[in-house]
């Protein structure tokens, strides 16, 4: 395993290379030689210190975790690590023929137990839909319709109560309602994968969605978590 250590607003002095090197030590036994693990840290202003972990374990699969502290690199250093190794463990369970046949003792960092106690998710539903070329306005306009056609369509599902002297999403309430703005814009690699991959990188994330372009129809899908605790798949109609 190869480590590439950067820092923003600080110096990599000795003793945190040598830190980071003797943490990541256990992980070089069950990663492949050729692996480059990516540690990148900042010091913000108010003195907070944070470090990102990025791992690319193949098969379009990347691992990442974050972490910080209040005026205590070693601390974020030692949490994003723990974080790590329990993503690449969890990985190595799932997809065991990307990394060696030997698994080390695990550090005395890591949650044990954890593996093999989780239910397995799957994608219990799959939903095609139109995509239109639009604006970013039009995009939010039509996201608000469509919310308020669902809660139309589930309003008798939910207590009298909660419509008490409100009238049926009428077109009047609605200029009472603050207009939603876009308040962030963020960047992010779609790359090629099965539904499979996406679901366990989704998971390794802990992110609730994913879009990725699946292998299979070599289109934009995105993966959601349900509130049942599986999986659904958004599909562009063909």
């Amino acid at each position: 395993m190869r480590l590439t250590i950067t820092a923003r607003n600080m110096s990599v002095t000795p003793a945190i290379t040598k830190r980071i090197e003797k943490k990541t030590e256990t992980m070089g036994r069950y990663l492949w030689p050729e692996t480059e693990m990516q540690i990148k840290m900042r010091k913000e202003k108010n003195d907070r210190r944070i470090v990102e972990i990025t791992v690319p374990m193949g098969k379009n699969v990347i691992l990442r975790s974050e972490s910080s502290a209040d005026d205590n690199l070693f601390l974020a250093i030692d949490k994003a690590l723990a974080k790590m190794e329990r993503q690449i463990r969890k990985h190595r369970t799932k997809l065991g023929k990307n990394l060696r046949e030997e698994i080390p003792d695990v550090p005395e960092y890591i949650e044990e137990g954890t593996e093999g106690e989780e239910k397995e998710r799957k994608v219990v539903k799959q939903k095609t839909f139109p995509v239109r070329p639009m604006s970013v306005e039009d995009a939010a306009i039509e996201m608000e319709r469509q919310i308020r056609k669902h809660r139309t369509k589930l309003g008798k599902n939910l207590r009298d109560e909660a419509f008490a002297e409100v009238p049926e999403y009428i077109e009047e309430d609605l200029a009472e309602e603050e207009e939603r703005k876009v308040v962030r814009r963020k960047t992010f690699p779609v790359r090629p994968m099965s539904v499979e991959d996406a679901a366990i990188e989704m998971e390794l994330l802990g992110h609730s969605f994913f879009a990725f372009i699946n292998i299979d129809t070599d289109r934009t899908n995105v993966l959601y978590l349900r509130k049942d605790g599986n999986l659904g798949l958004l599909e562009p109609e063909a």
